[in-house]
This record gives C-alpha cells, structure tokens and sequence, in this order.
C-alpha cells in the first residue's frame, strides 16, 4: 500500500471519527431533553393518579393530603420550567382539592381552592371563564376511564 493510500485512509478514519463523535454528542445533549420531559410526565402522572385514587376511595383528610401533594410537586414544576400543561394540571388539582374541601364541609377553604383553579385555568385560558359547577364537571369526566367518558360538549 502506498504512502498517500494509508495517508487518504488515516485522514479519512479520523474525519469519520470526529463526524460520528461530533454528531453524537449533539444527539445526546438534544434527546436529554425529552429524557427530562418524561421524568417530569411520569412524575406529574403518578401523583395525579394517586390523588385520583384517594379522592374516590378515601377519607377527606387523606384524599387532600394526596391532592396537596400533587399540588406542590406540580408548582415546583412550574418554579422550574413553566408549561401550560403544569398550569392546566394545577387547575385540574385545585378543583379536585375544592371538591374534597367540600366533601368535607370545609366551604370556606373549597371557596378558596376554586380560585386558585380559576386563576390557573385562565392563565391557559385567558378568554375563557370557567364556572366552578364546569370545573369540577371536567374532573369528573377525568376520573372516568377513558372507555366510560362521553364526549365533552
């Protein structure tokens, strides 16, 4: 093999090699952010499915401290990286937190979590304005299965 073949093969190995390396770590840095993006998903889902359970099976103080729990992971979420999926789950976590309130004929305090549902909801949906009666309608439609939902209206 002559000098210029083995030079044009080391040459190109190591453009290879450099190309491969370069493009690598550019899909690594890029896909890291999905890999974050489903923590977060699977997290905020767990909690909310845990609240869920509470809430239809258990006493008031348990379900709420289940809801609670939900509520301040999703607002360290959103301290952290803000996303309107975070603001609409707040709004779908006060509401169920109002409704417990209520169950619990603590009318005072499920006032109080509406608000703080209403000024989620607005914050994703600012030209709309939500009914206390429609917000605890979409819960309920949520705590379903999915095979049990009519269409919302």
């Amino acid at each position: 093999m002559s000098a210029q073949l083995r030079s044009t093969i080391v040459v190109a190995a190591l453009a290879g090699i450099l190309t491969g390396g370069t493009l690598g770590a550019y899909m690594a840095r890029k896909n890291d952010g999905i890999v974050e993006s489903a923590r977060v998903i699977a997290a905020s889902s767990a909690t909310a499915a845990f609240a869920a359970e509470q809430f239809r099976h258990a006493d008031p103080q348990h379900a709420r401290e289940a809801v609670m729990l939900q509520i301040d992971l999703l607002q360290q979420f959103e301290r952290i990286a803000p996303s309107s999926v975070h603001e609409r789950n707040l709004g779908f976590a006060y509401t169920r937190l109002a409704m417990v309130d209520e169950a619990a004929g603590q009318k005072a305090d499920s006032e109080v979590a509406f608000q703080h549902a209403k000024d989620w909801f607005q914050k994703v949906h600012p030209e709309n304005r939500l009914t206390d009666v429609q917000m605890e309608s979409f819960v309920r439609h949520l705590e379903k299965p999915p095979a049990d939902r009519p269409p919302l209206p």
